[in-house]
């Protein structure tokens, strides 16, 4: 079994390297959109990768995508659309919103903790002060 694993030098090379490329060409762009767009949006385009992933195996190498499959595809997209979805009314009629704890300090990780709207936080990209 370990010898269908095995890569020669100029194999490895090409592994590594796109391995490198991928993560560092793929994270900065993931970045850039999280600064651009916000996270409630990169989370919501994100969360379509399984439903690509599916239709790209559906149509190019006549996968078939399981009933259970589908139904996790499905309440899987549910939740995420119900965590990225604007502010909702509470029961008072104002408007609630999630909230992020984070670290109010010089960002050592001292200081108190405090609450900070998510959507300030995810905003602003950080809650420091000063």
């Amino acid at each position: 079994l370990a010898h269908r694993w095995a890569l020669n030098s100029s194999e490895a090379a090409w592994l590594v390297g796109s391995a490198m490329l991928g993560i560092v060409v793929g994270d900065s762009c993931w970045l850039a959109a999280l600064r651009t767009l916000g996270a409630r949006r990169v989370i919501l385009i994100s969360s379509l990768k399984p439903f690509l992933a599916a239709l790209c195996g559906t149509l190019f190498l006549r996968e078939q995508l399981a009933p259970l499959a589908a139904v996790g595809l499905l309440l899987t997209s549910i939740g995420v659309l119900a965590a990225a979805l604007p502010e909702s009314q509470g029961e008072s009629g104002k408007k609630v919103a999630a909230t992020m704890p984070t670290r109010n300090g010089a960002g050592d990780g001292a200081g108190s903790m405090e609450e900070v709207p998510l959507q300030e936080w995810t905003e602003k990209g950080t809650t420091q002060k000063g």
